[in-house]
């Protein structure tokens, strides 16, 4: 079933009046049933996959050393004997983690043991775990539903697809445990340069995350390290939309962009992320050139 829903985004702001329709409690009768048509396909695929696990990857988003080497953080003596072993590493800027500088600085943080999801195996996930843990992002089960649904115009079975794409995604690169870990496994240099961070509410009181383009170098850090990064500040700001509405305003700076900032790769990933895994997240992406 396909419904539509046009609403206009530059109008909303003008009026500073939210666009609710689609929304939870702002449903048409066809939303509503396409919404329930697409509950049933979700609660058959997590009991047909009950038993089939989905292997975590990090394709994308890297492990740190610690975790790549099977090291727990309560074994003291074997993480002082991995970063003796790995100290050029750790030091330098291009890899070096939040973490990896309060240790080597002597005030290493130990955290609590991670649990994956619901006591799965470390080392993979399952599909009904995973998306009941992404629906958490959202006040509302339904709402994590919805944004699927709007952003594939009510089209039942391309929403279940894109669902199955994203939470088979969210598995497979462990995003409970990148938000477990938190700034603590995240580049050093990215989170002291701050190259994005969130800035107080817009006018329709949305939180607003600011992209500095020109901190983004790609010959300055390691692989992989902006694609968890960018997979982390996403999921960050899904977590405060949560209270404000669903959604928030991504803002790219452009002030001071050069050639250097060009980044083809990181952007297409990002692009990725947001369309195929946080559709509807943001309500409007700004960019803004200080010339």
């Amino acid at each position: 079933m396909t419904v539509s829903n046009t609403p206009d985004l530059q109008e909303s702001y003008k009026a500073q009046t939210r666009i609710v329709v689609g929304t939870v409690g702002n449903l048409t009768a066809d939303q509503e049933l396409a919404l329930k048509e697409l509950w049933v396909k979700i609660l058959t695929h997590i009991e047909s996959t009950a038993t089939t696990p989905i292997k975590v990857t990090n394709d994308q988003v890297r492990a740190d050393g610690l975790t790549a080497a099977g090291i727990a953080l309560d074994q003291p003596s074997a993480v002082a004997q991995w970063y003796a072993d790995n100290k050029s590493t750790v030091t330098d800027i291009k890899h070096q983690t939040v973490g990896d500088k309060l240790y080597l600085d002597g005030q290493h943080l130990t955290p609590a043991p991670f649990r994956p999801l619901f006591g799965d195996d470390p080392g993979s996930r399952h599909f009904g775990n995973t998306f009941w843990k992404a629906c958490t992002l959202h006040s509302n089960p339904d709402s994590y539903l919805l944004t699927f649904l709007r952003a594939t115009s009510w089209n039942v079975s391309v929403a279940f697809d894109r669902i199955v794409h994203s939470v088979t995604w969210r598995a497979s690169q462990a995003i409970d445990k990148l938000m477990w870990d938190g700034e603590l496994a995240q580049n050093n240099r990215l989170m002291e340069a701050g190259l994005c961070i969130n800035v107080g509410r817009d006018r329709l009181d949305y939180p607003v995350m600011v992209v500095r383009v020109r901190l983004n170098v790609a010959r300055e850090r390691g692989e992989g390290t902006v694609e968890r990064f960018a997979a982390y500040a996403l999921e960050r700001a899904a977590i405060l939309a949560r209270a404000h509405g669903e959604r928030a305003t991504l803002l790219y700076d452009f002030t001071g962009f050069k050639l250097d900032n060009i980044d083809t790769a990181f952007i297409k990933t990002l692009v990725t992320m947001i369309n195929e895994t946080y559709p509807q997240s943001f309500s409007a992406t700004v960019m803004f050139v200080n010339s």
